[in-house]
């Protein structure tokens, strides 16, 4: 018991109270100076708290848990991996709820309005044609695996948004609305059924695509310059299009505007639960060294 109780004041306290003041104030920092700024989320709102998590154990936590645990190595490790997740994750989810949360919804009569308003996160339309006949795509194949058995195809697919039918999109047109397809597959052995099982991806893809009402949306999100900006970029110069920072590429949500955020802000204090109480067990468990 005595133990137990040296580990929470030494170590499980000090665990909470980094993860709820970190989550604070990079949250405050991140909405105050740089979501109005045009950086990529992915790097802000994921790698960044990620890495400052690393620093915080790494200074903040690793001293007293080395002092602790000083030749159990398994243990200090596990504790270093589930520590830095505690602090990450909660502060990782509530960034991508900030930014949908701060974004303003912009009612525009078509699209061609888009350059006189103030520029918004999202937009609805009240007359518009979305032109799937001139559609840009692209597509990344990887193989991977010890024996390259197991494929992923990611297929960027953009269409241009016009202000009503008829309106085709040129080869410097600015709008387009953005689709990313992802499928996967383990198993092909050889050249001969990694070829056959890409090309069966397709064929899937293909079917969603052929499926889909495009048209048929609640409102458009405008995309950030994040990891996916790359394949959109290449998208365009497959149809001989330059990608530019004036060509704005749009998400299409088919779900009402106030449900855009989902359930993200009850797993913002539910992931930081599950971290900390992972963390308690982890923690309670081995013995204290002299």
């Amino acid at each position: 018991m005595k133990d137990l109780t040296l580990k929470i004041r030494l170590v499980f306290l000090p665990l909470l109270g980094i993860t709820l003041g970190f989550l604070f104030l990079y949250s405050l920092v991140h909405s105050m100076f740089f979501l109005s700024l045009k950086f990529r989320e992915d790097v802000l709102g994921c790698y960044v708290p990620f890495l400052l998590a690393i620093v915080l154990v790494f200074f903040l936590l690793r001293p007293t848990v080395k002092r602790l645990y000083g030749k159990q190595k398994k243990w200090r490790e596990a504790y270093y991996v589930v520590f830095t997740l505690t602090i990450a994750i909660p502060t990782i989810i509530a960034q991508s709820y900030l930014s949908k949360a701060t974004g303003q919804l912009t009612a525009l009569e078509d699209i061609n309005q888009l350059t006189q308003q103030k520029e918004s996160k999202y937009y609805t339309l009240n007359r518009y044609h979305i032109d799937t006949t001139q559609l840009a795509r692209y597509e990344e194949q990887q193989v991977y695996g010890k024996t390259s058995n197991e494929l992923s195809l990611k297929v960027y697919i953009l269409f241009p948004i016009t202000k009503r039918y008829g309106d085709a999109g040129t080869i410097d047109h600015l709008y387009w609305m953005g689709r990313v397809y992802k499928k996967s597959y383990n198993g092909p052995t050889n050249a001969k059924e990694r070829h056959f099982f890409f090309n069966q991806m397709r064929k899937e893809i293909q079917a969603e695509v052929n499926w889909t009402d495009f048209r048929q949306f609640t409102f458009l999100e405008r995309m950030d310059t994040s990891k996916d900006r790359e394949g959109f970029a290449q998208a365009l110069r497959s149809i001989g299009q330059d990608d530019s920072l004036q060509t704005v590429v749009f998400k299409a949500h088919t779900e009402p505007f106030n449900r855009r955020m989902g359930s993200e802000f009850l797993w913002v204090f539910g992931s930081m639960g599950i971290g900390l109480a992972v963390s308690f067990v982890l923690m309670s468990y081995p013995k204290i060294e002299p």
